[in-house]
């Protein structure tokens, strides 16, 4: 009964699951690519260009489609991804074909009926021989006339976002750059992550030495998952009268802390990678050198990286910057700012950064120089005239 029914032409419904596809090919200029699936059989099409995934390599699409057949008969499934393009045609990013007979009159794959047998598949263009990226998919094969199997669909639909509230401090930094002119950096910094709004620290004005204390605490409300997850921090030197000069920049990946919490739904915070147990590390910022294209080394900065539910975030509230509630941790007031006193050469010399220091010190010495010169001088050349006159030998004394 068995082989008889191999050598039946039967009406079936080939089911394909469809995850996600991974590492495609970028083909828009300026931008990734917009991928959206078509399933081929024999004259059969589904092309779903309505459900394409914008700007991304990594589409998650959690798709199932159902497509009739008869086998023995046209047995190639090509399951391709599409580039969608507004101007012009859409391009084949890639492809792969699998063979439904080889799968239908197999005893090992009907034995997979009542599982998920995810496989991850390698997509090419007939173009090339090399890899398109892969994409992860199970096929099923049910006879048309089993309605109850039929009506039993495995849930692959994407796990919802979950709100998270992402807080991030910055503690302090060392060996910035002086930026300005007199030797100093009026010093700042802005930090975003996603589509939230840049936030940014105070300011730690005429730092002398590249190092300035901050203590200050930002928040973000975001969900999870996000593409990317990065949190990008920024430095500056602050200007009055003119535009903010950007120093350089950093980026934290929190892509491994996000995929815990999401998955697990807890907090989690990112810990110094040489000491386990610390919750504060040091990150180097770096910029590009114009006629070298090597990215240089312009400073650290001391943080602290953390994810909350949304229910840890309300039981530990937290202010930002250094306002209430001043807790989970308590921010303590920075160091080495500047303090206002009525002294006013302890206020130039706070005031001042060491290029305009020296420069006021060669001008006091310049002064200094023609005060003596024009007060003094006159004198010490008529007393010295005298003295020449009063000692030299008289014609009588010889």
């Amino acid at each position: 009964a068995g082989e008889a029914e191999f050598l039946q032409r039967q009406q079936v419904i080939v089911r394909v699951y469809i995850i996600e596809a991974l590492e495609l090919p970028s083909r828009d200029a300026g931008s990734l690519s917009d991928p959206y699936l078509k399933i081929k059989l024999g004259d059969q099409e589904i092309s779903d260009q309505e459900n394409k995934k914008e700007n991304t390599v990594n589409p998650q699409f959690c798709t199932i489609y159902d497509i009739k057949a008869s086998l023995p008969g046209d047995s190639e499934l090509s399951i391709e991804v599409w580039d969608y393009d507004i101007v012009g045609s859409d391009e084949l990013l890639g492809a792969t074909k699998i063979d439904l007979e080889n799968r239908h009159f197999s005893q090992k794959f009907r034995s997979f009926r009542n599982q998920m047998p995810i496989e991850t598949r390698t997509l090419y263009k007939p173009t090339s021989k090399l890899s398109q990226g892969s994409i992860r998919l199970w096929v099923e094969i049910w006879p048309a006339t089993d309605q109850k199997a039929l009506k039993k669909k495995w849930q692959i639909a994407p796990k919802p976002q979950l709100e998270f509230e992402a807080r991030l401090i910055i503690w302090e930094c060392q060996e910035i750059p002086m930026v300005d002119i007199e030797g100093c950096s009026d010093i700042f910094f802005t930090c975003k992550i996603g589509d939230e709004l840049e936030r940014r620290t105070d300011v730690h004005y005429r730092s002398s030495n590249g190092r300035g204390s901050f203590n200050w605490r930002m928040i973000f409300p975001i969900n999870l998952p996000m593409h990317p997850h990065y949190a990008t921090i920024q430095v500056w030197d602050k200007d009055l009268f003119s535009g903010d000069d950007f120093i350089a920049e950093t980026t934290i990946d929190f892509t491994r802390e996000a995929l815990i919490a999401f998955q697990n739904e807890v907090s989690v915070k990112i810990l110094d990678p040489k000491k386990q147990k610390e919750d504060k590390f040091w990150i180097n910022f770096t910029k590009k050198d114009i006629e070298t294209g090597k990215e240089i080394k312009q400073g650290q900065v001391l943080v602290s990286f953390e994810l909350l539910t949304k229910k840890d975030a309300e039981l530990q509230p937290a202010g930002v910057g250094r306002g209430e509630p001043n807790q989970n941790p308590y921010l303590p007031p920075p160091v080495g700012r500047i303090s206002f006193s009525l002294n006013p050469f302890k206020m130039l010399d706070q005031l001042l950064g060491p290029g305009a220091k020296r420069v006021i010190c060669l001008i006091c010495c310049c002064l200094l120089c023609v005060f003596f010169g024009y007060f003094v001088g006159p004198a010490l050349i008529a007393n010295l005239i005298t003295c020449l006159l009063y000692t030299s030998p008289s014609p009588r004394d010889s």
